[in-house]
């Protein structure tokens, strides 16, 4: 088996992720939110739900790199863990 090597630090990999995340839309995901919910708590409180569930995503397919270090990525990971049928 090949060995992989990174290519970015990990500094660099979170400031990344984080902004593409963050100017992926959420600017105009504010105002709707905010108009059908009332109420800048509950605004926060979706965004945190989210962020949580996005955590939790983040962190399985985190733990699916490092039993699986082949090259390939998430069709690796679907192709061992659910057969051939699920990773195409």
């Amino acid at each position: 088996m090949n060995k992989l090597f990174a290519k970015i630090g990990l500094r660099s990999a979170i400031v990344l992720v984080v902004s593409v995340i963050v100017g992926s839309g959420v600017f105009k995901k504010i105002a709707p939110m905010s108009a059908e919910l009332g109420s800048p708590l509950l605004v926060i409180s979706c965004w945190l739900l989210a962020g949580l569930i996005s955590l939790a995503g983040a962190l399985s397919t985190a733990e699916m790199a490092g039993m699986f270090p082949d090259s390939g990525g998430e069709y690796k990971y679907f192709q061992r863990i659910y057969g051939r049928f699920f990773a195409l």
